[in-house]
């Protein structure tokens, strides 16, 4: 599959309780083409960074990638050692 679109879907503060630090909850979503195929696959997920009201917006945004290409790297791991 080849990478075909990339975008920043929604970024909310999220907090649990007062006693938990508020966090970034952020939604990203990346679209992938199989050749010959002329749907597109998408992949949306949601990570969670440290809410920082000096960061700016494209600071939270290059740490919520960050931690996403992790976590997809993770998942490709996991199914890589599955049938």
């Amino acid at each position: 599959m080849e990478f075909y679109s990339f975008r920043f879907i929604d970024m909310k503060v999220a907090q649990a309780d007062t006693a938990t630090p508020k966090v970034m909850a952020v939604e990203i979503g990346l679209g992938f083409k199989a050749p010959g195929q002329h749907t597109v696959e998408a992949i949306k997920l949601t990570v969670h960074v440290p809410h920082d009201p000096e960061k700016t917006v494209s600071a939270a945004e290059k740490e919520a990638y960050a931690l996403a290409q992790k976590l997809l790297a993770a998942a490709a791991e996991h199914c890589a050692t599955r049938d």
